[in-house]
């Protein structure tokens, strides 16, 4: 089985990634797209992220993408996850009050290129290397498709590089970590997951913090299960809101 997601970033995402389990369920719960001048000009540019691009997810969507997690390691040895890029990279753009400039636009590849890859991925004929800003395993070569041409020093200096994949880290971790801290304490913090979601960047220290948060939340709701049966449901209302 291959599963395929979809982004549209315009700067560093490479446009198309091989994915671990545990990134493929970061990715998942990353939802991640770009908020375009078509739909709100003044946010142009901006992450977009849903879980599992489903905006309809009923109950907890961390229970959702561990819920996926769980199916990758059940399933390792027949499921193949790939990140698929069609904004591009290479984009400059700036915001002067509520007016956005494009100063470099982005290259995307074009949908007969994005189609090569699908074909490359499905058939195995693609050659893969490791990208160390992501940690991610990316083409070295494409059947028919000039990959040479997206890569990032084409477009951006070093430092312009380091600090656009920095920003994109800090959002991701920051996403992950105060929103869905309970998907962070579950899964196998692997290097490559790190380096995927900016855990590297924010720290593991941050993140040990929020599984020892977590932790002491859930005995201290047991606790009060266990001293308060008959008023049990209150209770753990009355945590959950808290």
């Amino acid at each position: 089985m291959i599963i395929i997601f979809i982004t549209r970033r315009n700067t560093v995402v490479p446009i198309c990634s091989k994915l671990t389990m545990e990134q493929a369920a970061a990715a998942f719960m990353l939802g991640e797209s770009v908020e375009t001048s078509a739909g709100d000009p003044t946010r142009a540019g901006e992450s977009v992220r849903v879980v599992g691009t489903n905006p309809f997810i009923v109950g907890d969507p961390a229970e959702e993408g561990l819920w996926f997690y769980d199916f990758l390691k059940r399933n390792s040895d027949k499921v193949q996850c790939y990140l698929l890029n069609t904004g591009g990279v290479g984009e400059i753009m700036t915001k002067r009050g509520r007016k956005v400039m494009i100063e470099q636009r982005a290259l995307r590849p074009q949908i007969w290129e994005t189609a090569s890859i699908i074909r490359g991925i499905v058939r195995g004929t693609i050659k893969w290397t490791y990208e160390p800003y992501f940690g991610t395993m990316v083409p070295s070569y494409v059947e028919g498709v000039d990959v040479e041409k997206f890569k990032l020093e084409n477009f951006y200096s070093r430092e312009q590089i380091e600090n656009l994949v920095t920003q994109l880290k800090l959002e991701r971790a920051n996403y992950l970590v105060n929103n869905y801290p309970s998907f962070v304490e579950s899964v196998q913090l692997t290097s490559e997951l790190a380096k995927f979601t900016g855990l590297d960047v924010v720290g593991y220290d941050v993140v040990l913090f929020k599984r020892e948060e977590l932790s002491s939340k859930r005995s201290e709701a047991l606790h009060v299960i266990d001293h308060h049966p008959i008023d049990r449901l209150n209770n753990v209302k009355g945590l959950h809101k808290g």
